[in-house]
C-alpha cells in the first residue's frame, strides 16, 4: 500500500471506530470496529482497489450508525460512498415480514457494482468466522440467507464467491439439518 492509500486506510478506521463506538458484536461481544477491519483485510489480501478496502472498513456505518451517504462521499470521495450504498441494507423497516426486506436486499445487492459485492463477500466470510458461538435456529437462517445472497452476486470476483460459499458451507456442517429447511422457506417462489 503506497503513503496516500495508508493515510486513507487509516483515516477509514478511525471514522468507522468513532461512528461504531460502543458497539460489541451480538453473540461475541467484542468491539464492532473489529469486523470491518477484518472486512477490509480479506479484501486487501485480495489485492482489492484501494476505494474497495476503505469501503470495507465504512460498510456498516451507515446501516449501523446516524452516519449517512453524504458523509462517506465528503469524506471519502464518490466512489466508496458508491460501494458503501451497493451493500447498504435498503429495507430496514422491521413492520415489513422478514422475509420481504431480504428480497428488497438482495434485488439492492444484485444492482450494485462489483467492488460492492466484493466487499459483501468479504463481509460474509468475516461473519462467518465466529458462527460457532450462535443460536442454532438463528445460525441456520442466517446460513441460508448468506447463500441465496452469494448465489445472486453476479459482479463479484469468483474466487472472494468461492471463499464465501466456502465460509457458509463450514458453518453449516455446524448446523443441525432439521434447521437447514429454512432456506428453501426463503426460496423466491
Amino acid at each position: 500500500m503506497e503513503i496516500q492509500e495508508a493515510d486513507l486506510y487509516q483515516k477509514a478506521i478511525e471514522f468507522a471506530a468513532r461512528a461504531h463506538r460502543g458497539q460489541y458484536r451480538k453473540y461475541t461481544n467484542e468491539p464492532y470496529i473489529l469486523h470491518p477491519i477484518n472486512v477490509a483485510e480479506i479484501l486487501r489480501d485480495m489485492d482489492m482497489p484501494i476505494e474497495t478496502i476503505v469501503a470495507g472498513v465504512l460498510h456498516d456505518v451507515v446501516e449501523d450508525t446516524d452516519c449517512t451517504i453524504q458523509e462517506i462521499e465528503d469524506s471519502f470521495g464518490k466512489v466508496v460512498a458508491e460501494i458503501v450504498n451497493g451493500v447498504t441494507n435498503v429495507a430496514e423497516d422491521k413492520s415489513v415480514p422478514r422475509k420481504e426486506r431480504f428480497w428488497q436486499n438482495v434485488q439492492h445487492l444484485t444492482k450494485s457494482n462489483e467492488q460492492a459485492q466484493n466487499v459483501k463477500c468479504a463481509d460474509i466470510i468475516s461473519n462467518m468466522k465466529k458462527f460457532g458461538e450462535v443460536n442454532p435456529d438463528f445460525a441456520a437462517q442466517y446460513t441460508a440467507e448468506k447463500m441465496i445472497v452469494i448465489d445472486h452476486l453476479y459482479e463479484a470476483d469468483p474466487l472472494l464467491i468461492l471463499r464465501a460459499k466456502q465460509a457458509v458451507e463450514a458453518n453449516m456442517e455446524g448446523i443441525r439439518s432439521e434447521h437447514m429447511h429454512l432456506r428453501f422457506l426463503l426460496e423466491k417462489g
